[in-house]
Formats: C-alpha cells, sequence, structure tokens
C-alpha cells in the first residue's frame, strides 16, 4: 500500500496516454465547491486514492477506459481545519472554466467564507 495520512492515500497513477474523464458525484452536486463545476475530460492521468481515508468526502469522480473509478475531488477535516485535495491539476486543466470555479470554491470553502457570484 503507498503513503497514507489523514486525507491522502496516493498509490501511483494510471498511464499517461489516458484522458480521464471527470464528473460530478451526484450526491454531493449542492456542495458549495461544485457551484459552476460541469463534467469535463482532463488531459491528466488519473491517481489511484482508494480507499479515502474515513471522514473523506469525495466530490468529483475520475474515470479512464478499461479501469476502476477514482476520487479525484474531496474534502476533509483535519484537527477541525478544513482541507481540500483535488488530483487535478495537469496544465491543460487551468484553462478548463470547470476547473477554475472548483478551485477558487475551494479556496473560499477551506477559509469558511461565503462564495462570490463573479466569475473566478
Amino acid at each position: 500500500m503507498g503513503p497514507r495520512n489523514s486525507c491522502g492515500n496516493y498509490q501511483n497513477h494510471r498511464g499517461n496516454d489516458l484522458k480521464t474523464t471527470v464528473t460530478i458525484i451526484s450526491e454531493k452536486k449542492d456542495h458549495p465547491i461544485l457551484q459552476g463545476v460541469t463534467s469535463f475530460l482532463s488531459e491528466g492521468s488519473l491517481y489511484r486514492n482508494s480507499p479515502l481515508p474515513e471522514g473523506s468526502t469525495p466530490l468529483l469522480i475520475g474515470s479512464v477506459k478499461g479501469f476502476p473509478s477514482e476520487p479525484i475531488a474531496w474534502t476533509h477535516i483535519h484537527d477541525g481545519a478544513r482541507v481540500f485535495y483535488t488530483s487535478l491539476g495537469h496544465p491543460k486543466d487551468f484553462e478548463e472554466p470547470s476547473f477554475q470555479h472548483l478551485l477558487q470554491n475551494a479556496i473560499v470553502w477551506a477559509l469558511d467564507r461565503e462564495p462570490s457570484k463573479g466569475k473566478p
């Protein structure tokens, strides 16, 4: 088993030649981090993160053909602090409006602030 701490469980990744389909976990669609976020295709490889530590709340799932889906964005409360993690971050992800919303919303959520109504 790969390195594991209270907030993550990285166990390598799928091939760099596989594109990852990013999907919102439907039960979490109303989470404030997901405001303005829609499904998209990432050029980045899919990290193997399962299982998540107890108490984690997965928000986005990633999938590539022929392999099990993996959580790719989640929250966790650690020692009273709000923690957000995503394995996304391929350079082209930063051009994707949904990824931009995800990052902006996650920062605001982690700071326990109200989201702005403007664009990222």
